[in-house]
């Protein structure tokens, strides 16, 4: 499915791989026209995309440079970390084990975790944790800074289950609220482990990325699975005049079910088109895997299982972004009804920074805003 396209000069920016299918090639002109245009205004140096329409790609390619100094033009298979893109990936890997009955979500964490020991590198710090009944690594000073992301994390007293972290319903009384909290999210990784008896990078691979085809889908190497690093796309962000300047990613590194897979827009482009043929979960689980949540009073929730879902002038709308601050974002937009879906990967976090998308709303991005002007 790898696209080979010729490279174009659009707009002053270095834009490649630029394709349409015949019937469409006046939207996705002007969406990839506003995108480069938005990219340029919230201080991307490259961003990433793939169309997706009827189960293909119909436009793959980049804007601006992967390298600003190197002039690298950014392309389709240009490497970026994904950040929160990780989190339907993960949710997939989980309802392949409840389809193969081996994981009930509505299992306690205390329960399926109760022997497990780790050093958790969730958010590229270490906590040692006898088990998630008793996190003893709170009391870690140098887990201190990152205290505030269990806030009101009733673990002692409260049946917190994975769905309630699938859903991001574990804090305070457990499905009372949704709040999003990618470090408790996070901890699904080793539920799937224990799960599975495999490691949660290999669990990935062997379940969703082999049978995707996402042959360029890697993760940082700094939790120990992996031998050599890949090479991605510098990250940049905005400094005091809002010039783009080179960054170093502050929290890149390490797997977990929340973040840390690196891939690139072609490889997602395969997870989304495998997904929708049902070569990942069967229909019937994966519709369960999208109805969103609802709290224990019956509202209902902006997110589902491992997505974000809304319902957009009639339209279903499955989304996710990634957002690692300083360093990269992206925005994952799937709407089943029109058979359209846009990917796009950034080496700064301007995709996501301004937009406080955590809130549920994916219309808060004008690249989102622009893509359903494209769809309608």
């Amino acid at each position: 499915m790898r696209l080979n396209f010729a490279a174009a000069l659009i707009l002053g920016s270095a834009i490649t791989g630029v394709a349409f299918a015949q019937a469409d090639s006046t939207r996705w002109t002007r969406f990839i026209a506003t995108t480069d245009s938005l990219r340029q205004t919230y201080g991307v140096p490259a961003v990433s995309y793939a169309l997706i329409e009827r189960a293909r790609v119909v436009a793959a390619g980049g804007l601006g440079y992967a390298d600003v100094a190197a002039r690298t033009p950014a392309t389709d298979t240009t490497l970026y970390p994904i950040a929160s893109l990780t989190k339907p990936i993960a949710a997939v890997a989980l309802f392949q084990l409840v389809e193969a009955r081996k994981l009930d979500l509505d299992t306690r964490m205390s329960v399926i975790l109760k022997d497990y020991r780790f050093n958790a590198r969730i958010l590229g710090y270490a906590a040692r944790c006898e088990n998630i009944a008793f996190l003893a690594g709170l009391d870690d000073p140098d887990v201190a800074p990152y205290r505030s992301l269990f806030e009101d994390y009733r673990c002692r007293t409260e049946p917190i289950t994975v769905r309630h972290h699938l859903t991001h319903m574990a804090q305070g009384v457990p499905g009372t609220a949704y709040r999003y909290n990618g470090f408790l999210y996070g901890m699904l990784a080793p539920v799937v482990e224990v799960a599975s008896g495999k490691s949660f990078w290999s669990a990935l691979r062997e379940g969703i990325l082999r049978p995707s085809g996402m042959d360029r889908t890697t993760f940082s190497p700094e939790n120990g699975d992996s031998a050599t690093a890949p090479v991605v796309a510098l990250s940049y962000r905005r400094d005091s005049t809002g010039q783009a300047v080179p960054s170093t990613c502050q929290d890149c590194g390490g797997l977990n079910a929340g973040s840390g897979l690196v891939s690139s827009t072609s490889d997602l482009a395969r997870f989304v088109i495998a997904l929708s043929a049902g070569s990942l979960i069967s229909d019937s689980l994966r519709r369960v895997m999208i109805t969103p949540a609802r709290t224990n009073a019956g509202a209902r929730s902006p997110y589902a299982n491992g997505w974000f879902r809304q319902d957009i002038e009639g339209m279903v709308v499955l989304w996710h972004y990634g957002y690692l601050p300083g360093g990269y974002s992206g925005l994952l937009i799937i709407i089943p009804d029109r058979n359209v879906a846009l990917i796009l990967l950034g080496n700064s976090d301007g995709l996501s920074a301004e937009f406080d998308l955590g809130q549920g709303d994916v219309l808060r991005s004008p690249f989102a805003r622009a893509f359903m002007t494209a769809v309608k």
